[in-house]
């Protein structure tokens, strides 16, 4: 049981607990209270102790936080990921079957962006079109396309009485490889690696997250309609620790996990010319589906957890537009863009089950998300000839809660 402490304490945690998630923490120490004894003991008592102000983020602390913010950052490499892709496929669409044919209709071709900037981000390569299309469909190309793509994604999110807030900064490359099936359908593999690096507001704590992707990829389009799909699965190594600091408590909880995921995405767009500037409405929906091993912590004592597996899933749909041109200056084409959007959040259902390692009562702590928010960004991208290409894109996505901003770069070569 709990030694008696001379002083002034409060009667129970969950008393004086304000928010969801430290309600249910400061619930299941309540529970524990009356056979704890030892180091649980003497952590239940510096709890009980605190001044009023300090009780909050005390069980913030001893919540597991920190795991939350692993779990969202999973959901937000998954999104950039099908971000990067799409944002291939824009300009492999554009240049992959028709290079060589537009070479042989005459110097006089007109400047046409086909499937200017998507999801949120433009093309990768820009080409002429002529005029008039061929009567004939065009013979896809004996040629396999290869892709490299570094990226860097900032991604913020805010403090509430329900959750602390967190930085995670990812930074990696995707690759792929794919080749024309048919005049207007075009099937690829890739992968990638992204590392992040995540920081717990209020020394929370932090950690890092080795994530490994691959999965296929299509594209059906014509001249002015697409729509694209892939199959991602992500495998993940988080390391993180979780600091526990208040009245006489100093420590240091450690763990090392691994997670999986699966994601799906379809999307599709209608460009329409506007005098020289190429508008495209587009809409799209990703669903993710992440398994996250259970684990028990280490390096903290009683304040170490002991969490459970869980899964969780977002649905999140996106409705925008892009608007582009195309300058051509000698023989390089520049395409500058911007676009924008609104997106929706449908599921959203991250959660932690888990109990102290000296205790048996568990407690659920649960994500806070947002369920409407705009994106928005803006890029340039540059074919320097007929075989390669490169681009510079900046994005960012905003809502209540959070805010995120993402650097792209890359080049595409065709072999």
């Amino acid at each position: 049981m709990v030694p008696s402490v001379i002083g002034s304490s409060t009667a129970s945690p969950a008393a004086a607990a304000a928010g969801g998630n430290n309600v249910s923490v400061a619930s299941a120490i309540d529970a524990d209270s009356p056979a704890a004894s030892g180091d649980y003991g003497t952590l239940i008592n510096n709890l009980l102790f605190l001044p009023a102000g300090q009780m909050d983020p005390a069980l913030a602390q001893l919540g597991g936080q920190a795991h939350m913010a692993s779990g969202e950052a999973v959901f937000a490499s998954s999104s950039q990921t099908t971000g990067v892709l799409t944002n291939y496929l824009s300009g492999r669409r554009a240049g992959g079957p028709m290079l060589p044919s537009q070479a042989a209709r005459g110097p006089d071709p007109s400047l046409m962006l086909v499937d200017a900037a998507y999801d949120p981000f433009l093309l990768a390569q820009v080409v002429d079109r002529a005029r008039q299309q061929p009567e004939e469909p065009l013979a896809p190309e004996a040629t396999t396309y290869f892709f490299a793509q570094p990226f860097g994604d900032f991604y913020r999110k805010d403090t509430t009485v329900n959750q602390l807030g967190y930085r995670a900064d990812t930074g990696g490359i995707q690759f792929g490889m794919d080749r024309l099936v048919s005049p207007h359908v075009l099937v690829g593999l890739s992968g990638g690696y992204g590392h992040t690096e995540i920081d717990v507001s209020r020394g929370g704590g932090g950690g890092r997250i080795d994530t490994f992707r691959v999965g296929p990829y299509a594209s059906l389009f014509d001249d002015r309609a697409f729509v694209d799909a892939a199959v991602t699965y992500g495998a993940h190594r988080n390391e993180m620790h979780r600091r526990i600091r208040f009245g006489g408590v100093n420590r240091t909880a450690e763990s090392d996990y691994l997670g999986h995921d699966i994601t799906a995405y379809l999307g599709g767009g209608y460009r329409i010319d506007l005098g020289g500037w190429s508008a495209t409405p587009h809409a799209s929906a990703q669903y993710t589906w992440y398994r996250r091993r259970g684990f028990s912590e280490t390096g903290a004592g009683a304040a170490n957890l002991n969490v459970d597996p869980d899964t969780s899933q977002s649905m999140q749909s996106r409705l925008g537009l892009s608007i582009s041109r195309v300058f051509t200056c000698d023989s390089v084409k520049v395409c500058p863009e911007a676009f924008g959007g609104w997106w929706h959040e449908f599921l959203g259902d991250q959660s932690l089950e888990a109990h102290f390692a000296q205790g048996v009562a568990r407690f659920r702590t649960e994500r806070e998300f947002s369920r409407n928010g705009a994106y928005y960004g803006a890029g340039v991208s540059v074919l320097l000839n007929e075989n390669v290409s490169v681009y510079l894109r900046w994005q960012g996505t905003v809502s209540n809660l959070d805010e995120s901003n993402a650097v792209i770069g890359g080049v595409g070569v065709r072999f």
